[in-house]
Formats: C-alpha cells, structure tokens, sequence
C-alpha cells in the first residue's frame, strides 16, 4: 500500500507544470496557469541597465507579475549601481514578513535617487529605508498604503506629496527624513501611525491633516522641532488642536 502511495504521489508531482521559472534576468513564480499570473521571485545583476536604470516589469513571458516578494534582490551583487527604479504597471503589493530574519529587502541603495510606483499599489514592510541619496518618489497614480519603515532615514527626501487612496502610513514610513520639508496628505488618509514621521527636523511651518484623518499615533510627529502646528481641514470629525497639540474631538484624549 505505501508503495502504491508514493507511486502515486510520484505520478502527481510529475504531471505538475514547473511554475519556478528562470530567464536571462529574472526568476518567477507562476501563481496561475489560467490567469497567467505570476510572483517575482530574484532579480539577477544584468536586469541592470548601463546607464543606473532598474526596471521590474510587468509582464515577463506573457505572465502578469502581480506581487514582489522581500528575497527579490537576495543574489543581486550591483546594488551600488542602481540609480532608478521603475516598477511597472500591473504590480500590486510588496510582500514582506516583518518578523523575517531576510536581510534581501529592497532597501539600502546607497546610490539610488528616483523611485517610480505604479498606480494601485501597495508599498510593503521596510520597502525603501536607508537610501541615502534618494530625493525623488513619483507616483504615477492611487496608492493603497505605505507600510511601516517603508522609507525609514531617506535623508535626501525634500518633499512628498501622498496620492490619493492611501489609507494608511505605517509605523515610522518616514521617520528621520531629516532633509523632508514639506508634506501633503491626501482626502482619503485615515490613520499615520506611532512614529511615522518621527525626526523630521526639517519639516516646518503648520501641517495640513485632511477630513477623514481619524488616528495619529503616539510619537507621529515627535522631533520635528521646526513643526510649529496642524491644521485640520475643516470638517473633520475626529481631531482637534489647542495650542500645537492633537487632541479627539472632545479634547479628552491627547
């Protein structure tokens, strides 16, 4: 009997189409068949062109890469090379596992200085910290969230306006953006959690916190000594400021 069950078990795995697939540039994982959906898996070092420019595409062998996973650059050796990344329409969502122990995210570009996001998109756990040099984020349409330490000590980041569709900024998104001077948040923005722009020491003047903003994290906005006060759009149902502090609508709870 058993070995009539590894036969069979045999026979199954055989007949499976093999969904890990390798080209010149890249490794994919086949979601669907039917779909023709598919994870990137690596991105190998001559997916780099000469002039600095990455771009993860969005299509490769007719298969609609949907998702970008944190091993993507686990075995790409030009990391100092890289100057742009573009990220092609169609991609989702970055999946990362804040409890990995991977260090192969796609963050720490020493010389990276433009990101170019898809619309629809959602930017994962620890996506883009400690780019140094990075000073340019374009989004190219609605963005779902940005997720914790997402973009954690991009010193060179002066100014960011947040598409419309995010939700949601992640536990220290920003944190220690020290050259970050101006940011505008979208209608649709309904929580910054604890920490998120935390040590940006050179953003000034009143923040602008939009009508459906309805949670601010302990610590959101803490060190940003140039941060003189908040003004919340009118109609908002959830905040209010006395004096440069946030406080729920009640002036109950700071």
């Amino acid at each position: 009997i058993f070995l009539m069950s590894s036969v069979s078990v045999l026979a199954q795995a055989a007949s499976e189409p093999n969904r890990l697939i390798e080209t010149d540039s890249f490794i994919y994982y086949i979601l669907d068949f039917k779909q023709k959906t598919a994870e990137l898996h690596r991105i190998k070092d001559n997916a780099l062109s000469r002039n600095g420019t990455l771009i993860i595409p969005g299509v490769i062998d007719g298969y609609k890469i949907i998702t970008l996973t944190e091993y993507n650059f686990d075995e790409f050796t030009v990391r100092d090379g890289v100057k742009k990344i573009v990220i092609s329409d169609g991609i989702q969502f970055y999946d990362s596992n804040p409890e990995s122990l991977n260090d192969g995210s796609m963050g720490e570009f020493q010389n990276l200085k433009e990101i170019v996001i898809p619309d629809n998109f959602a930017i994962g756990y620890r996506m883009f910290p400690s780019c140094p040099k990075l000073e340019k984020v374009t989004f190219k349409g609605r963005l779902r969230s940005i997720d914790a330490y997402a973009f954690f000590g991009c010193k060179a980041l002066k100014e960011l306006k947040i598409p419309d569709g995010t939700t949601f900024i992640g536990e220290n998104a920003f944190a220690y953006c020290e050259s970050l001077k101006k940011v505008t948040f979208p209608s649709t923005l309904k929580s910054i959690d604890r920490g998120a722009f935390c040590g940006c020491k050179s953003l000034e003047g009143k923040l602008k916190l939009p009508k459906n903003l309805k949670k601010v994290g302990i610590g959101a906005f803490a060190f940003c000594a140039k941060l003189t006060g908040f003004k919340i759009a009118d109609g908002n149902k959830y905040l209010s400021q006395k004096g440069g502090v946030l406080f729920d609508k009640k002036k109950t709870k700071i």
